[in-house]
């Protein structure tokens, strides 16, 4: 094919090498000939966003001979590992070294990670807590050391304003498919665990009218406290 002698310059100008400025800030990394077999250095140009050079091997002298050949490099970016950082230490110790972003993110992930791991046991126990107080379970009521009344009163605040709302809608729904009224009471077993409480109950209230009669107070005076705190009905039986 004829080809002009302009047409042939130009050819041999495009793609003839072209000087590049010195590289001041770069970063170097490894990479893979063949995975887990052979492995190489990679040196980009971070401000430019080039390739700069491919050495052999990622071994500390060939890193430390680069460097010693390439002055004019103010700042490296490298992994977090020592093999870099120690070969470019030597070589040019004058350079700033910094971690770059992506193994700053990949170490922080990790260790965020491990921190979790190693903190389970309470983040599930906070988690728990949260998640029972959201749907009106009190979390005394998961407690080993939660008896006696706190129990019980844990367990009517389930029923009273979680069960037994879902119990109705369950019951509503039955009620439109049967045809005919269905009710679910999730209260009453609950307060049967109370009968020996109201006996408790009475029993303390008793003794509490014997001490005031002892005290001296009057009649009047122990019906208004008792009124006070709304205990005039288990004071009437």
């Amino acid at each position: 094919m004829p080809v002009s002698k302009d047409t042939l310059l130009r050819t041999v100008r495009a793609r003839a090498p072209k000087a590049r400025p010195a590289s001041r800030v770069i970063g170097i990394d490894d990479w893979a000939w063949k995975r887990g077999h052979r492995y190489g250095s990679i040196v980009c140009d971070l401000e430019r966003r080039e390739i700069v050079d491919v050495l052999p091997d990622r071994e500390a002298a060939t890193v430390e001979a680069w460097m010693a050949a390439h002055p004019e490099v103010e700042i490296v970016s490298r992994d977090r590992g020592g093999g870099y950082g120690q070969a470019v230490a030597r070589a040019a110790p004058e350079v700033v070294q910094v971690a770059d972003r992506w193994h700053l993110m990949a170490n922080a992930s990790q260790a965020f990670l491990d921190g979790v791991r190693r903190s389970m046991t309470p983040i599930r126990r906070a988690l728990g807590a949260g998640i029972l107080s959201v749907f009106g379970v009190l979390p005394g009521l998961f407690s080993p050391a939660t008896t006696g009344p706190m129990v019980r009163e844990a367990q009517r605040h389930l029923a009273t304003w979680v069960l037994q709302p879902i119990a109705e809608l369950l019951a509503e729904e039955a009620s439109a498919k049967l045809g005919t009224a269905v009710a679910i009471d999730t209260l009453t077993p609950v307060q049967a665990f109370d009968a020996g409480g109201s006996a408790r109950a009475v029993a303390g209230i008793i003794d509490a009218l014997a001490a005031a009669r002892a005290g001296g107070l009057s009649p009047a005076e122990v019906q208004a406290a008792f009124a006070a705190a709304d205990w005039g009905e288990i004071v009437r039986k």
